[in-house]
């Protein structure tokens, strides 16, 4: 049940690359209040894709009652049209950063290419002025959960023990490499990412855009995961908010054909928030559409280059865990030596810790590029090879308990990543944050 638990987003391969996949998945839903019965199709998107995507979505929303879509605005953007919802005063375009990162890699801006204005189409999002009043105070949290998820890894439990052990190796020569063995095992051995070889490859030809694209497309699967005790994570949640109210102003006007045009990443709080407010009776198998494609051209095995990337890494973390040692172990010495008054000896001390921590960063961040892109820590959703996999089949819905019972427990996410992903703004539009500024275009 793809669209159901395991996300809107991914990256399918095909026989001549990868293709990046947004779902489409409709709920079919009963009002407690009035027993109306309505549909509302869960229309994820990207906000960089292909003209011919957003064309497609654009054609596919033709068919319901009410589409209402995500837009970050300011409030004397927005006016009341009939029926009383939120519509843009004009027209509304992309900033010039966000055309130039579409540019960067040959894909258009949603806001160039979808007709927000169109017929039955409203505005169910916070605007500008009121996502300023929200999470002023969030940081300590988001530091705290930073922390402990890159203790635990993307897929280990919490528990004293693991973390104590973690922190140990992080001491170790490659502390990166043992690292991701717990997760590995964590995991239950988890496989390689498959567009592993393939970035492989790209970077043995130099071919940079097909790289980037990959690492790209890859990050963007890997961040569909509804954020925790974030800034971001708390703005998503607003949103949707904002939008189940909208839904709840649609059905009492009258829609019985619903769409929600958001980004990917709302998506699984989304539909959440719709078994919470109504009685959810059926949920049909994920539609997709495929937001671009990168095509990889055949060439020489990537697995040369794995091999030699894999020595050389293994080979600077023995010289500088030797280099590492050796300045710890001087300063540790000189602490404990007689000589010297208090303040030599407290610097000496401080010198020691400073040389640790310096280790455990630099390696740790190592530790999280790795984990990015060597393995597929979920590879049921990630990735889907057959069209005829169990991908397509529909779930099973409890109406009285208002949850979705997937027909096989999905592995867990990685959350973490949502984490690292919110803090670069472009990054974070992609994902469904929508922070870059729009501009009229009358």
């Amino acid at each position: 049940c793809m669209g159901a638990e395991r996300g809107f987003l991914q990256l399918a391969a095909s026989p001549l690359g990868f293709q990046l996949q947004t779902a489409i998945v409709t709920c079919a839903l009963l009002d407690r209040r009035t027993s109306a019965r309505f549909t509302v199709s869960l229309v994820s998107a990207v906000h960089l894709a292909e003209s011919g995507y957003y064309a497609s979505l654009q054609s596919e929303c033709k068919r319901f009652d009410r589409v209402l879509f995500e837009l970050i605005v300011d409030e004397r953007d927005c006016e009341l049209g009939e029926n009383g919802i939120r519509r843009l005063r004009s027209p509304m375009q992309a900033s010039p950063d966000q055309r130039a990162l579409a540019d960067s890699y040959g894909l258009c801006a949603q806001v160039d290419q979808l007709d927000c204005r169109a017929s039955g189409w409203a505005l169910a999002d916070c605007t500008r002025e009121e996502l300023a009043r929200i999470g002023s105070d969030t940081f300590g949290a988001e530091a705290g959960e930073l922390v402990s998820t890159l203790l635990a890894g993307p897929v280990g439990g919490r528990t004293t023990p693991r973390l104590l052990s973690r922190l140990a190796v992080c001491l170790l020569p490659a502390p990166e490499a043992a690292l991701l063995l717990d997760d590995w095992v964590s995991s239950g051995g988890a496989p390689l990412a498959p567009t592993l070889r393939e970035l492989a490859s790209a970077i043995l030809r130099l071919d940079i855009g097909t790289a980037r694209k990959l690492v790209f497309a890859q990050t963007l699967v890997l961040g569909e995961r509804t954020q925790r005790r974030t800034l971001a994570g708390a703005m998503l949640r607003a949103r949707n908010v904002r939008a189940i109210e909208e839904v709840e102003a649609a059905v009492e006007s009258g829609c019985t054909d619903i769409a929600l045009v958001f980004g990917a990443l709302h998506m699984r709080d989304m539909r959440t928030r719709l078994a919470q407010r109504f009685d959810l009776e059926s949920v049909s198998a994920p539609r997709w559409e495929t937001a671009w494609r990168i095509d990889v051209p055949a060439g020489r095995s990537g697995s040369p280059v794995l091999i030699g990337a894999l020595v050389g890494l293994l080979a600077v973390d023995a010289l500088d865990w030797i280099d590492t040692t050796a300045a710890l172990l001087t300063a540790l010495a000189d602490g404990f030596s007689n000589v010297g008054t208090a303040a030599a000896i407290g610097a000496n001390w401080g010198s020691a810790s400073l040389v640790a921590s310096l280790y455990i960063v630099r390696h740790w961040l190592i530790y999280v590029a790795l984990a990015q892109y060597v393995f597929d820590w979920d590879a049921r959703w990630f990735l889907s090879q057959t069209p005829d996999s169990d991908q397509n089949q529909a779930c099973d819905v409890t109406p009285e308990a208002n949850r979705i019972v997937p027909h096989e427990v999905c592995a867990v996410g990685m959350n973490w990543l949502a984490l690292l992903a919110h803090s670069d703004p472009a990054l974070f539009d992609i994902l469904g944050g929508q922070r870059l500024v729009y501009t009229d275009c009358d």
